[in-house]
């Protein structure tokens, strides 16, 4: 039985960070971000609205769920990352009983206001594509500071995001739970619940 680790949680709390981190640990695991795949549609075909933006986004989950499918045909051990919610559970649940996989999850949680704060800092960053704080976006358009400003998601808007989605509920299997209010989550500890877990796969196979 191959493994999925769920990287689940609140948005902003580092998932993308430990995944690099980690896959220096597991040389063979394969990694699949929605976030990588959004980026692409956004860069190279742009929107001119929240409804064409809105169909990226769906468009990114049917080829998420693609690739999830070719990599688990092959029995790859994969590594996916996401706020993961109730709207992703089903057809996750599906493909790992479908293709008999060990699901690992990983939640990361945390105060939100302290969560709210990296989020702001993280969309602020020119480095973070924009794509994912306008409703009109192409790879051409000069995006400054001042435009993500008057597009950053509210406290509010954010905490009643995280509530709604139930982030903080998400599990698949075996689970831990990092608190990353005061601290970025701690990658050793991370990394021995997951060669455990993968330890435990291993004996029962």
């Amino acid at each position: 039985m191959n493994n999925l680790i769920i990287f689940a949680g609140y948005p902003a709390t580092g998932k993308t960070y430990i995944i690099n981190k980690i896959k220096n640990n597991y040389k063979n695991i394969y990694s699949l971000s929605i976030d990588d795949i959004e980026e692409y549609f956004y860069d190279n075909y742009g929107f001119y609205n929240l409804n064409e933006k809105r169909e990226l986004y769906d468009l990114s989950f049917e080829i998420f769920y693609l690739k999830l499918r070719k990599y688990m045909k092959e029995n790859k051990d994969i590594v996916i990352d996401y706020p993961f919610s109730y709207l992703q559970y089903g057809n996750l649940k599906e493909l790992i009983t479908k293709y008999g996989y060990n699901p690992i999850t990983i939640r990361l949680t945390g105060d939100l206001k302290t969560i709210y704060k990296r989020r702001v800092a993280r969309d602020l960053d020119p480095n973070r594509n924009a794509g994912h704080l306008l409703n009109e976006y192409n790879s051409n358009m000069k995006i400054d500071e001042g435009i993500r400003k008057e597009n950053l998601i509210s406290y509010e808007e954010f905490v009643s995001h995280c509530k709604f989605r139930e982030y903080d509920q998400f599990k698949l299997g075996a689970l831990l739970v990092e608190d990353v209010s005061d601290k970025y989550a701690d990658i050793d500890k991370i990394t021995r619940f997951l060669n455990l877990e993968m330890r435990k796969n291993d004996d029962n196979r």
